[in-house]
């Protein structure tokens, strides 16, 4: 977190208030949800932001759409990663997320749709998938959808990773079917702190161990 923050420092000055100014736009959906939840902190969307823009992130598969807090802050950084980046996003209780036009990339919703189906069509007709992001449980039929759309270089964020929440089953549940993964705990209060972030992340990643660079200090 401490190297995606550092890539992502002079950014964050006017990415933080456009986050924030996402999210707000969103909490106007939940009027119209059909399942009432919480959703994510400005802390998390401004670690998805900052991870998607370190990695270069192009094309993402979200599970748990809600309201689109998460998926318009991936958006912010898709759109300046690429002019060709794309958010894939369901929601099997929901349909009240609207992309608008300017959110930063195209984003492809599918309302009231379960993870393996949205997975299904996705996988019929795309490349692969550079991150997966889970804000709701993931199922057995998905593991085998979610690796033919992975690639060594796919990344995997997971919401609610917090004690016995949503996001650590799904960790587990995904796993065990990766080999040379670690595990990257949500981001500290602390580090968050240290760039002006108020709040708390819940946002865990699994990491390919090939991907990372070592060097002597």
């Amino acid at each position: 977190w401490e190297t995606v923050f550092e890539q992502a420092y002079e950014r964050l000055a006017k990415t933080v208030p456009a986050i924030l100014s996402n999210h707000e736009r969103c909490e106007a959906f939940r009027k119209s949800a059909g399942y009432n939840t919480g959703s994510i902190s400005v802390a998390s969307g401004v670690c998805l932001y900052a991870v998607c823009r370190h990695f270069e992130i192009a094309r993402v598969a979200e599970v748990g759409t809600f309201i689109g807090k998460s998926t318009s802050s991936m958006a912010l950084a898709l759109g300046q990663n690429t002019p060709d980046g794309v958010i894939y996003t369901c929601d099997k209780d929901n349909a009240c997320f609207k992309p608008w036009e300017g959110i930063g990339c195209q984003v492809r919703s599918f309302p009231q749709k379960t993870s393996t189906e949205m997975l299904t069509e996705v996988a019929r007709s795309t490349s692969k998938i550079d991150l997966f992001y889970f804000d709701g449980r993931i199922t057995a039929p998905d593991i085998p959808l979610i690796l033919q759309l992975s690639n060594p270089s796919t990344f995997y964020m997971f919401d609610d990773f917090e004690g016995t929440e949503k996001g650590v089953a799904n960790v587990a549940s995904l796993r065990a079917s990766l080999k040379g993964y670690i595990l990257i705990e949500p981001c500290s209060t602390a580090l968050l702190q240290r760039y002006g972030i108020q709040g708390r992340s819940h946002a865990a990643l699994l990491l390919n161990t090939a991907n990372l660079n070592l060097t002597n200090q």
